[in-house]
């Protein structure tokens, strides 16, 4: 029980201040990956088989999502928002079709992740994950909107 609290301490501590650096430094993808990767791993308590497994799996598939969807989705909005008064039209179409088409190619990716981690694990095993990557993500929102809005606070 003490060892279980002891990370969830750590994991806590590594959460709140890797978020905190974040929102001024730009948290590499690794090591934002690491953290929601570790702390999916936390709050289901898997077996060592069940985390090899969940570890390849989600590890893969995440890079795969990052290169392939999340960095060009970036590129798109931060050239769109800059551009936005100047974007004709066919520009904004353009940008709206290129930028659903990575949201499908992204949901696709993690269909196939999923379908993955159902052959390989107990289905109540892959619904803890899915539970557990929201309440990370949902973790990670209350975060950056706090460390924003403070920031919001200190404008002139």
């Amino acid at each position: 029980m003490l060892n279980w609290i002891n990370k969830n301490t750590v994991l806590l501590l590594l959460l709140t201040t890797g978020f905190g650096y974040a929102q001024k430094h730009h948290m590499s993808y690794e090591r934002m990956k690491a953290i929601k990767l570790t702390y999916i791993a936390e709050k289901c308590e898997m077996t060592t088989e069940e985390e090899k497994i969940y570890w390849t799996i989600f590890d893969q598939s995440e890079d795969e999502i990052f290169k392939a969807c999340r960095k060009p989705m970036y590129a798109l909005r931060k050239n769109a928002f800059k551009e936005q008064d100047k974007l004709n039209e066919k520009d904004v179409s353009r940008f709206i079709k290129e930028y659903d088409s990575l949201e499908q190619l992204m949901l696709h990716k993690k269909q196939d992740r999923n379908k993955e981690l159902l052959k390989k694990l107990p289905a109540k095993k892959v619904l803890q994950i899915f539970v557990a990557e929201d309440r990370f993500n949902r973790h990670a929102l209350q975060i950056m909107n706090r460390t924003t809005k403070k920031e919001n606070e200190n404008l002139p």
